[in-house]
C-alpha cells in the first residue's frame, strides 16, 4: 500500500478484541500457576511449548490473527520524533492499560539532522539548460551528548513536567515541555556545494579514482568510511551512490536512503541516485564526449553537475512505554523483553518492527496471565532507526536497575512465514551455549551468531546485561514494501511461543557470573560505538 494511503488511518482500539484481557479474568487466573520451567543443563521439567499452566492454549494462527487485527490501527508510517509515533506509543499504552497493566510514558529528548539535498545536470554547450535529477542526501546521525541541555535530568524532565500523565494516559500530554513536531532548538543550517565534472567511476577502483580529481563521482558503492577516505585523497568534490533497478516504478522509482558512520565528520557532499536517472546521466555523459574510447563515462569532463547539500539539527521528543509483571517469587532479578515500535519513513513498518510489538503485547498477556518464576519486564521502545535512541534513553534512566536484569530478548524483525530465525547473541561464549542448548531442546533449527547486532540488544549488552536478538529473515525491510499483509497469522502465534518459553527458561535459572562477562573484543566495540553518542 502507497504510504500516502496510510495517512488517514485512526489509532482507536475500540475494534481490538482484547480476549481475556479482562481485569476480572486476571484477577482468577493470575496467580493459579504452578507450572515451573526448569533451567537449562540442570532442568527438572523439560522446555514447554505452551503457556505455562495455561488450560487450553489456543491455536497459534488464532493468536497471530489477533495480532494481526491489533496492528491494523499502526498502519502507517512512524519515524522517531513523529506525530505518528507518538500516537503509536499511546495506542500501546491504552492496550495495556486494558489489559490491566499501569504502562509507563517515558519521554526523551533527541537531536535529528533534518537534510534537503538536489543535483542538476549540464553539457558542456548547454548553458541554459539545465536537468534537475532527484537526489536524497546521506543520512547523518548527530552527536545526542553534544548539545547544552543533554543530561541525565533531561530524560526524568518529562516525567517532572507532566503530573497528570497517570491519570490521562495520553503521551501528548505526557510532553509538553518539548513539541514532537515543531522543534524547540534548532542548529544554524549548514550548506555543503560541490560543482564539477560528472564522472562514473563504477566500484571506485584505482583506475577510475585517478580522474576523480575536481569531479563529482558516481558509483555503485554505498559510501563507507573507507571508500569516502579514498574519495578524499582522490581529490572528488562529491559523491553519488547509485540505488534502485532497472525496473523500478513509483514509489520504488525514488532514491534510497543511505547513512553515514555514527561520529563520522564528512565535509564532501554526498547523496544518492536511482538507477534509471543514473543510467540516463551515463547515456548522456557518453553523448557529451568529442573522443571516442574513453574509458569511464565523463572522464572527457565534459558534462557539468552540481550538487547542494544542506541540513540542519533539530530537537524533537520521542518516548519509550514500560511495563512489568510479578513473578511467582519476590526475588529482585528480572527478564527484560524489548521491541522498537518506530519505523523508517520510507514505509510502515510491519516487519520491522510493528510484527515484533505485537508479539510483545501477546507475551504480556500471557505472563500476567501465568507469571514466570521472576519479574519480566516490557519495553516498547522509540526511535531505534535513528541509531538505538530509545534503548539509549532506557539504560541511562534505568542505569541503576541493570545489574539485577538477568538478560534483555529484543525481538527485531518478525512476521513473514518464508524466512529462518536467527538469535544474535551480545554476550558471553557460555551465555550463546546455553541459548544454544534450550534451542534444542526446545526443537528450534534458529541459528546463534554471537556478534554486535544491529539494534537495541547492542544498548544493553553495552551495560553488561546478557542480550540477544531474535531475527526472522524476510523481506521489506525499509522500503514501502514492508506492510501488513506480508505478515503471517501462524508465524506471529509461533514466534510467541518460542519467546515465551525462552523467557520462562532465564526467569527459572540463576545467570552465572561468566554469562555476563562479555568478550574482550567485543566490550572494545560496544565501547567504541557508544562513545560516540
Amino acid at each position: 500500500m502507497d504510504s500516502r494511503q496510510h495517512s488517514n488511518r485512526d489509532f482507536s482500539i475500540e475494534n481490538f478484541d482484547i480476549k481475556n484481557l479482562n481485569t476480572k479474568d486476571l484477577a482468577d487466573k493470575g496467580r493459579h500457576s504452578t507450572d515451573d520451567t526448569g533451567s537449562v543443563g540442570k532442568r527438572s521439567t523439560p522446555v514447554q511449548h505452551a503457556s505455562a499452566g495455561s488450560k487450553a492454549q489456543e491455536p497459534g494462527v488464532m493468536t497471530g490473527q489477533r495480532l494481526l487485527q491489533w496492528m491494523k490501527a499502526l498502519d502507517q508510517p512512524r519515524p522517531a520524533g513523529s506525530r505518528v509515533e507518538r500516537k503509536a506509543a499511546s495506542y500501546i499504552a491504552k492496550t495495556i492499560r486494558a489489559a490491566g497493566g499501569e504502562p509507563e510514558t517515558e519521554s526523551f529528548p533527541i537531536w535529528l539532522c533534518k537534510q534537503a539535498a538536489a543535483l542538476t545536470v549540464s553539457g558542456s554547450n548547454s548553458e541554459t539548460s539545465f536537468l534537475h535529477i532527484p537526489v536524497l542526501a546521506y543520512d547523518r546521525p548527530v552527536r545526542q551528548s553534544g548539545h547544552p541541555d543533554m543530561s541525565l535530568d533531561t530524560y526524568a524532565c518529562a516525567d517532572q513536567a507532566a503530573p497528570q500523565r497517570q491519570a490521562d494516559a495520553s503521551v501528548g500530554q505526557a510532553v509538553e515541555w518539548a513539541k514532537t513536531d515543531d522543534p524547540v532548538w534548532n542548529e544554524e543550517p549548514e550548506r555543503l556545494e560541490a560543482a564539477g565534472p560528472l564522472l562514473y567511476v563504477e566500484d571506485g577502483g584505482p583506475h577510475a579514482l585517478s580522474m576523480a580529481e575536481g569531479c563529482i563521482v558516481m558509483l555503485n558503492e554505498t559510501v563507507s568510511s573507507d571508500l569516502y577516505r579514498k574519495l578524499s585523497e582522490a581529490g572528488a568534490v562529491a559523491y553519488l551512490t547509485i540505488t534502485g533497478t532497472p525496473i523500478d516504478a513509483g514509489q520504488d522509482r525514488l532514491p534510497a536512503r543511505r547513512r553515514i558512520s555514527r561520529g563520522e565528520e564528512r565535509t564532501i557532499p554526498g547523496a544518492t541516485i536511482h538507477c534509471q536517472d543514473a543510467s540516463m546521466l551515463i547515456e548522456k555523459m557518453a553523448a557529451d564526449e568529442t573522443q571516442k574510447l574513453l574509458p569511464f563515462p565523463g572522464s572527457g569532463r565534459n558534462t557539468r553537475a552540481r550538487l547542494t547539500v544542506e541540513s540542519s539539527i533539530v530537537r524533537k521528543t520521542s518516548q519509550n512505554v514500560c511495563v512489568s509483571v510479578s513473578g511467582k517469587t519476590d526475588r529482585r532479578d528480572y527478564v527484560l523483553l524489548t521491541a522498537h515500535y518506530d519505523s523508517v519513513p520510507e514505509g510502515p513498518g510491519a516487519y520491522d518492527n510493528l510484527a515484533a510489538c505485537s508479539v510483545l503485547v501477546e507475551l504480556y498477556r500471557r505472563f500476567r496471565l501465568h507469571p514466570a518464576d521472576r519479574e519480566v519486564r516490557f519495553a516498547w521502545l522509540g526511535a531505534e532507526e535513528q541509531g538505538m535512541l530509545g534503548s539509549y534513553a532506557y539504560v541511562r534512566r534505568h542505569e541503576s536497575e541493570l545489574d539485577a536484569c538477568l538478560a534483555d530478548i529484543n525481538i527485531d524483525l518478525s512476521g513473514q512465514a518464508i524466512g529462518s530465525d536467527v538469535i544474535g547473541v551480545t554476550g558471553s561464549d557460555s551465555f550463546a551455549s546455553e541459548i544454544r542448548e534450550f534451542l534444542e531442546e526446545y526443537g528450534s533449527d534458529a541459528e546463534v551468531r554471537q556478534s554486535i547486532w544491529s539494534g537495541d540488544a547492542n544498548t544493553f549488552a553495552w551495560k553488561g546485561v546478557p542480550a540477544l536478538t531474535y531475527d526472522r529473515d524476510g523481506f521489506g525491510m525499509h522500503t514501502c514494501h514492508d506492510e501488513q499483509r506480508f505478515l503471517s497469522a501462524w508465524e506471529l502465534g509461533r514466534e510467541a511461543d518460542l519467546i515465551e518459553a525462552m523467557v520462562r527458561n532465564l526467569a527459572g535459572r540463576e545467570i552465572t557470573a561468566s554469562e555476563r562477562e562479555l568478550p574482550e573484543e567485543m566490550e572494545q566495540e560496544l565501547k567504541k560505538l557508544f562513545s560516540k553518542y
